[in-house]
């Protein structure tokens, strides 16, 4: 078995409401309103009950400054720019990207509830989070999701390169379940996300091999060296990666990553989402998809595991244990990853609620 990304989970448990009030706080201190400061808050603590903390309250860390700063909009005001039969585009007027992607999937659904398919697409927004949350609207309202997005900063390595070619864009898809939560997939086409990276190298812990390059584009496992992630399955990883940035940034009108600005602090986020939802009522029966799925689950549920793991799972399923154990017994998180959080909850006067815990 390979050596996998390791995250030291040494924290005491912090109940969910908890970090949901302090992120919808923190973002209410920028003029954020109060219902989309509670919308992306929840989306945030979301991800970090299903254990996924690259992308929950932590990046709180990088949102507040940029809301401060003027590189985010906390009251925007998102408007269509294109409109078709089955396809909005909305220029979002630099909102956090959970906003405009709170509308664009909820568009893409009620347009799938007319046409059997629907998409959208968003440009000139923020990061939106944890791309799971998005595509399991769809799943939630009896659809199939999917979503996809890119951001300024050619991040990914390209393959046989010694630059970037796109971002580390991440992909979504969910699939609802009659008997059990929606299957999930939500993955960056990268080794791993440049989040967990992060997360995974704190305190000097040495990152495994293959996963991270420095500015020369060589191979490192220093996290403080890290500029480019590596492609999952090489050219593999580096041809998903090239196809999503595509669809999130030339069908939202906007740009693919490597012709973005560099990103970094202080710089505006240039970020272009995709989502796409299709009604399955529209090609068979919900309760016959939903029925075959739980049978597909449960025949691999029965599949003998392999050295060294308990069982087989589908995608997401382990995230879902997370987040029934981590929203009865609190969150735990990597041991250090909400530091950055401490100077930020004092500046702004807030209760730390893992200072509590």
């Amino acid at each position: 078995m390979s050596e996998q990304l390791h995250y030291d989970i040494g924290g005491p448990p912090i109940p969910a409401e908890a970090l949901r009030t302090f992120a919808t706080a923190a973002l209410e201190a920028t003029g954020v309103p109060s219902v989309d400061a509670e919308a992306t808050a929840e989306s945030l603590v979301h991800a970090d009950l299903r254990g996924v903390h690259s992308h929950g309250i932590r990046l709180l860390g990088g949102y507040v400054p940029a809301l401060e700063e003027g590189r985010l909009n906390p009251t925007p005001a998102i408007r269509e720019v294109e409109d078709g039969p089955g396809h909005t585009v909305f220029d979002a007027d630099r909102a956090l990207g959970q906003i405009s992607a709170h509308l664009a999937m909820r568009r893409a659904i009620e347009i799938a509830g007319r046409r059997g398919v629907g998409t959208t697409a968003v440009r000139n927004g923020g990061h939106f989070g944890a791309a799971a949350y998005w595509a399991l609207m769809a799943a939630d309202a009896g659809c199939v999701g999917h979503c996809t997005s890119n951001m300024a900063g050619a991040v990914m390595l390209a393959f046989g390169g010694r630059a970037g070619a796109s971002g580390n864009n991440p992909l979504a898809w969910a699939f609802p379940r009659r008997e059990a939560r929606p299957v999930v997939l939500d993955m960056a086409c990268g080794v791993a996300a440049l989040g967990k990276i992060q997360v995974s190298g704190r305190g000097g812990r040495r990152l495994p091999a293959g996963l991270a390059a420095d500015g020369q584009g060589r191979p490192t496992r220093d996290a403080t060296q890290v500029r480019y992630v590596l492609p999952a399955a090489g050219p593999k990883g580096y041809g998903l990666a090239l196809v999503h940035d595509i669809m999130s940034g030339l069908l939202s009108g906007g740009q693919a990553t490597v012709q973005k600005p560099e990103f970094g602090p202080g710089l505006p986020y240039h970020g272009t989402h995709f989502f796409l939802v299709m009604d399955i009522d529209a090609i068979m029966p919900l309760q016959a998809f939903s029925e075959a799925m739980d049978a597909q689950a449960a025949v691999v549920a029965d599949l003998q595991p392999a050295d060294g793991f308990q069982r087989v799972y589908m995608p997401g399923e382990i995230e879902w244990e997370a987040y029934a154990r981590q929203l009865t017994d609190g969150v735990r998180f990597p041991t250090g990853v909400l530091d950055d959080l401490t100077p930020l909850a004092r500046r702004l006067d807030l209760p730390a609620p893992w200072h509590n815990a």
